[in-house]
């Protein structure tokens, strides 16, 4: 192994087990010992507590042991996001392809030429449209909140009136068959 390779491996297992979070460079057999030295004395002050931090500075009067007694609390970053900004509501991917499968088959027969996803915070929304700038014909919505009572997917119509609500989206989505029709000579 030439004496660049010994040095780039034992840079990098330095990193991985030392590192500070930065992504090490390309490590040359002349700047080694001083990428090594840099990184030492980085982590003896973030041990010793010596770097830049995040805190504001003191105010009159206020001692460092008075500030670590008021900032000593934990925050679950990702409860605390959950609860300020809830993900929003979205179709499964087995959903998609049953909505999917019906818009192509309602295209090819030439009544559908667009549609829309809406995410919300309470409901998601796949809306169909003849063309693009006009309201959607239908609008297949998924609204969890309603799962337990009526179901949670509905089909609504142009004019906002429920055309066939369920607890299973292939049910629902049955409105959009259609049914042979006998005609007389």
């Amino acid at each position: 192994m030439p004496a660049r390779g010994v040095f780039r491996a034992i840079g990098a297992w330095f990193w991985l087990k030392y590192g500070n979070g930065q992504k090490p460079q390309t490590i040359f057999p002349g700047c080694f010992s001083m990428w090594l030295r840099h990184t030492v004395t980085v982590l003896s002050q973030q041990k010793a507590g010596n770097l830049m931090s995040d805190e504001p500075d003191l105010q009159n009067g206020e001692t460092r042991s008075a500030r670590q007694a008021t900032s000593e609390v934990v925050v679950d970053f990702n409860s605390y996001r959950s609860v300020r900004d809830p993900l929003p509501i979205t179709f499964h991917r087995t959903e998609l392809d049953q909505i999917l499968w019906i818009y192509g088959r309602m295209v090819g027969e030439g009544e559908w030429r667009d549609y829309a996803l809406d995410h919300m915070a309470d409901k998601a929304i796949f809306s169909v449209f003849k063309r693009s700038g006009e309201m959607p014909l239908y609008r297949i919505e998924k609204n969890p909140k309603l799962a337990a009572k009526q179901g949670a997917y509905s089909v609504v119509n142009t004019h906002g009136m429920i055309l066939k609500r369920g607890h299973e989206l292939k049910q629902v989505l049955k409105v959009f068959d259609k049914l042979l029709k006998l005609v007389k000579n």
